[in-house]
């Protein structure tokens, strides 16, 4: 993706939110070549950068900030 295109509407379920490479979690999604991808694994490379692994087994190269798609957790009430 550009930096100049936009993704289509998040998904259900996912909140937006932009991150650095070193705050992507196991279960977010990105938007990369046209579809949101679920990360399942990532490997650090060097101080400032991520391979993120997809649900689909692609990869990609993180490096800078970018926008990510976030499970929204269910709030839990302590009974």
């Amino acid at each position: 993706m550009r930096e100049h295109e936009h993704p289509p509407s998040r998904p259900s379920g996912l909140y937006a939110i932009r991150e650095l490479p070193n705050g992507v979690r196991v279960n977010d999604h990105v938007y990369f070549d046209g579809a949101f991808r679920k990360v399942v694994d990532m490997r650090a490379v060097g101080p400032r950068g991520k391979v993120l692994i997809f649900a689909d087994n692609t990869t990609w190269l993180m490096r800078r900030q970018h926008l990510i798609f976030r499970p929204i957790l269910p709030l839990v009430s302590g009974e």
